[in-house]
């Protein structure tokens, strides 16, 4: 049976999971993670692709985006294809990386949008990567640091998030 085609229209917000092969490990070490938050950052300014929120787990990925200038299906392509194969070489070896396609969800709320960007920005809590939501701030592979103002990146979207949990910046923090 043929899958079904994803929904992708300009502006559409898509919460993208993608696991690794058998829940098996995407990232080794932070150069793994550093060169993949740089392909995130290359593609998503590239394509004017919106990210919201993200989290990179040993195992799987978190993203919530809005499409731009290209299809989801390119940008996610070049970002998932990129890293898979940098691994593969990195590491010497070869095959799959991730576990088949990546699943998409369409946020079709703003009110679930809040919740989805607490839901992804707290995963590594849920997981136990990070003991505490105080130490959150600490873990450098989600984008709740850069929600809190300890980095500043331009391809993520501060100020439209930080609206969805108060009108000023300070309490929204």
């Amino acid at each position: 049976m043929a899958r079904k085609g994803r929904i992708d229209v300009p502006g559409a917000v898509h919460h993208i999971i993608q696991r690794g092969l058998n829940r098996g490990k995407l990232f080794w070490d932070e150069d793994d993670y550093h060169g993949f938050v740089d392909r995130l950052a290359e593609n998503f300014v590239k394509t004017k692709t919106r990210c919201f929120a993200w989290s990179l787990m040993p195992n799987h990925i978190h993203l919530v985006l809005s499409t731009g200038t290209s299809p989801l299906r390119h940008v996610l392509q070049c970002i998932f294809t990129g890293h898979a194969v940098s691994i593969n070489r990195k590491y010497s070896r070869s095959g799959h990386l991730f576990d088949g396609r990546y699943k998409s969800i369409l946020c079709e709320k703003e009110e679930y949008l809040l919740e989805l960007v607490r839901y992804v920005h707290l995963n590594p809590v849920k997981a136990g990567l990070v003991d505490s939501i105080n130490r959150l701030e600490k873990y450098r592979w989600t984008g709740h640091r850069i929600l809190m103002g300890n980095i500043n990146v331009s391809w993520q979207e501060t100020n439209e998030v930080l609206k969805l949990f108060g009108l000023r910046i300070g309490p929204a923090r």
